[in-house]
């Protein structure tokens, strides 16, 4: 990653001005916690979310991925429009999301690595109802080791992992889908300081491509490295889109908390 150094880590220098159209693009979404919420994502772009626990980051995340269902509001994904009917629906239409809460909505606690990470693609390697074992292995093993999953065996228990393996197991199974969009929630929450260097160099890598990446973090430096702009919400509405390059802990906890400036 190119930039100057935080926490660490390098600065993401920003995403270069894009006139692409959106990749998502969100007008007056309104849910569970969060009301009238607009901003647009574009290709190559990492935006942050930022905001207290109860500012609705969260709800907001899972409603544009069909798991909490809004009480308003549009959304187009890759051009078209995006109903958030459900989560399969929203994976059909490749929108990927890594959830948060790892342990209790991101794992698949009682299979094996390689199920783990190819979960959605059983589809893909099904022939007849049955799945083409070898061909399913061959994709999961090297999805596994393009997020450099340690593991002595991909058939060892999900389990056995270290939590920064897991995380990248869970990335791994929503990058297999070749997703248009990839929403993220605390990507590196309980991870090792190894294992966060190397999903952010992924999630950069990704950006770099083109892939769009939305991405809520309650760790401060963390949206600050990673991401081009940050978006932060406050008691359920967005309040600002900043960017990254120009913001800092103290600015975006500012606008978080709805606190005013301070005097000069």
């Amino acid at each position: 990653m190119v930039g100057r150094e935080l926490g660490g880590f390098a600065r993401r220098a920003g995403a270069t001005e894009s006139t692409a159209e959106p990749a998502l693009k969100v007008e007056g979404l309104s849910g569970r916690r969060h009301r009238d919420v607009s901003f647009e994502l574009r290709p190559g772009e990492i935006l942050g979310v930022a905001g207290l626990p109860d500012s609705g980051r969260v709800e907001l995340l899972h409603n544009l991925f069909g798991a909490d269902p809004g009480t308003g509001g549009t959304v187009e994904l890759l051009g078209e429009p995006y109903e958030r009917r459900n989560p399969i629906a929203s994976v059909e239409r490749r929108l990927a999301f890594v959830p948060g809460e790892r342990r209790a909505q991101g794992l698949l606690t009682t299979m094996s690595v390689g199920e783990n990470v190819g979960a959605l693609t059983t589809k893909a390697f099904s022939r007849l109802g049955l799945i083409r074992r070898r061909a399913f292995d061959t994709a999961a093993t090297e999805q596994a080791q393009r997020l450099r999953v340690k593991t002595a065996t991909m058939t060892q228990p999900i389990t056995s992992l270290s939590g920064g393996n897991q995380q990248k197991a869970v990335l791994g199974r929503w990058l297999a889908i070749d997703p248009g969009v990839l929403i993220l929630d605390e990507p590196t929450r309980g991870v090792d300081i190894g294992a966060k260097a190397e999903i952010y160099d992924r999630l950069t890598a990704l950006a770099d491509k083109g892939l769009a990446i939305l991405c809520s973090s309650s760790d401060l430096p963390e949206l600050l490295t990673l991401t081009d702009r940050i978006a932060v919400m406050s008691e359920g509405r967005l309040v600002a889109v900043v960017d990254s390059a120009d913001a800092t802990e103290e600015s975006v906890m500012t606008l978080a908390t709805g606190a005013a400036p301070a005097a000069a």
